[in-house]
């Protein structure tokens, strides 16, 4: 009975015309992203001369999608059907990808020299983050905002290494890491439940899963701190091998 009733739901048009959407949503998702960060590397290494705003066009398709489907969302008469959500939730989620493509226009225009002013660029953000605040844990969100006011007052200033500057970014990794080992102890105060060791072992492959994923990322940013702290003349093309890596996993 369950297989014919599986079997009702992927035959239902309405479910299939639902899931292909949502793989062709994403898949353009994910390559509007990695063409853009390739059109980053061809900008900062002077292979191409572009406006910034040229090289943001990826950018401005994937918030055209986001906004597409905020405004979905926005409109749902009742509540988001996939998440569940009520509709005041519907309200903020539109409000923070508006913040957020107004944040995303302020830094090309910051980097086209028509804003001098790096805090007139940051404050979309922050009104992101002051709506996000609710609906987060604290602690990742409190450690987002150190890290881009460090970042804020590191434009502003050049004083400092950005090896420093990034330290909250190293707190994040940690905090998550810690966050999986607390499932997995919790997990292990039962050892004799079936269900906490199939317990273990989902968040023992979850750990695996972020350690590379994590060795991947604080590799890219090891690179990228290099390049600006200008102690290495690597190309971008070959800093973001291990994200393009990390990209094609997931595509795959």
């Amino acid at each position: 009975m369950i297989d014919k009733m599986g079997g009702a739901v992927f035959l239902d048009p309405e479910v299939e015309a639902m899931v292909l959407a949502f793989f062709c949503l994403l898949t353009t998702l994910l390559i509007s992203f990695m063409i853009w960060l390739l059109l980053i590397c061809l900008r900062v290494d002077s292979v191409i001369d572009w406006h910034w705003r040229n090289v943001f066009i990826p950018v401005w398709i994937i918030d055209i999608l986001i906004l597409w489907a905020s405004l979905l969302n926005h409109h749902d008469p009742e509540q988001d059907p996939l998440l569940g959500q009520p509709k005041s939730r519907s309200y903020l989620m539109f409000i923070q990808t508006v913040w957020m493509v107004v944040f995303q226009v302020l830094i090309v225009l910051h980097l086209d020299g028509q804003i001098e002013s790096t805090v007139v660029v940051f404050i979309p953000y922050y009104g992101f983050e002051l709506i996000q605040f609710g609906y987060s844990s604290w602690l990742s969100w409190l450690i987002r905002v150190v890290q881009m006011t460090c970042i804020l007052v590191q434009l502003e200033t050049m004083v400092y290494s950005w090896f420093v500057v990034f330290f909250p970014l190293y707190l994040l990794g940690v905090y998550y890491g810690y966050k999986i080992y607390a499932q997995y102890t919790v997990y292990a105060q039962h050892p004799e439940s079936s269900e906490a060791q199939q317990g273990k072992l989902f968040v023992m492959i979850g750990m695996v899963i972020y350690s590379v994923f994590a060795s991947l990322f604080y590799i890219v940013l090891a690179l990228i701190i290099q390049r600006l702290d200008g102690t290495s003349h690597l190309k971008m093309g070959f800093v973001f091998i291990p994200l393009f890596v990390l990209l094609v996993s997931d595509a795959c």
